[in-house]
Formats: C-alpha cells, sequence, structure tokens
C-alpha cells in the first residue's frame, strides 16, 4: 500500500507524509519533523493549532495566567496554582491560597501550555500541580483518590486507564 503524502502546492515535487490515527502528540512529534508539522498546520488553515504547535515544538510553557476577578485582570504565576477544574462547563484555576478564578481557554489549550513535569491531567475535569499531591489513596475499581494538601472543590478521582501513566508521573519527578 502506498503512502498518502500532501505537497505545499499543487504539483509540487516534495510531498510531506501524513500520519492516520495518530494517539498522542509524542506520536505525531516522532513521525514528522518540526518544519513538517509546521507546513502541515498552515496548509490545514488552522491559526490556532499552529500556535499551540509552535509553542510545543519550542518547548516554551506558560508562566503565568491572566485572569479577570470583580472587573479586574490579573496575573496569576503558574507556579501559584493548585489545580485546574471544570464547573458547570466553565474551567476556572484554584491557586494554593485557596483563590479561585474563571479560565477563557479549555483545558486542552492550558494542558499543552504548562510543563508536563509539574502538572499532570488526571481526568476529564482536572488537571493539578505536583504541589497539591499530599498523598494517595486506592479507590473503587483499581482507581485512585488523590488527598491534596488544600480543600478543593471536587474529589481528585484518577481513573484505572490513567493510573500507571500518575504514578509514573509521581514517581519520575
Amino acid at each position: 500500500m502506498k503512502p498518502c503524502t500532501i505537497s505545499s502546492q499543487p504539483g509540487a515535487n516534495q510531498p510531506m507524509p501524513i500520519l492516520a490515527n495518530a494517539t498522542t502528540t509524542a506520536s505525531i512529534l516522532q513521525a514528522f519533523s518540526a518544519s513538517n508539522l509546521q507546513q502541515l498546520l498552515q496548509l490545514m488553515k488552522f491559526p490556532a493549532c499552529h500556535q499551540l504547535m509552535s509553542h510545543l515544538l519550542a518547548g516554551d510553557s506558560k508562566k503565568s495566567f491572566l485572569v479577570m476577578k470583580d472587573n479586574k485582570y490579573r496575573s496569576v504565576p503558574t507556579q501559584d496554582i493548585a489545580l485546574f477544574f471544570i464547573t458547570e462547563s466553565a474551567p476556572s484555576l484554584q491557586c494554593f491560597n485557596a483563590a479561585v478564578f474563571s479560565l477563557q481557554q479549555s483545558l486542552d489549550i492550558v494542558q499543552h501550555r504548562l510543563p508536563a513535569r509539574q502538572f499532570f491531567r488526571i481526568n476529564r475535569q482536572c488537571l493539578i500541580n505536583f504541589k497539591l499531591v499530599k498523598d494517595v489513596d486506592t479507590y473503587f475499581g483499581r482507581k485512585l483518590l488523590v488527598n491534596p494538601v488544600i480543600p478543593v472543590p471536587q474529589p481528585l478521582v484518577v481513573p484505572r486507564e490513567k493510573v500507571s501513566a500518575f504514578l509514573e508521573w509521581l514517581d519520575n519527578r
């Protein structure tokens, strides 16, 4: 079977390979060089994806988040953030001092802008800082329950599909 290709211009002599059914960012990055990824995203005309991939390829992690509370904008340093979570379908963040702020970005975008060594997406609703973890209990059905160092708005449950990755993240710091 001949591999699928795409070129930057119709009739161009330099095709780029296309990866079908990529399941992780790591497999995409392994399949394409940085320049091919940027070219592909430009061709697809998705500026937000292109900008996000540029940050990923540059190893750029966000140092702070701009939030609004009481009609005032405020910058919250990333190291002060305990967790990101979804409430009533709106993304929010909670600081270690218990302050909670709404976000304008999805958790998917936030996750890719944070250092993976410091933050982990434990489930679809929550992204936690390593410093938030006091200890971890086993939970029903081979899940884990994270006990935080501060009160949080929802239980921090790691589903069984992510248990191995979560324990590896805790261990390899």
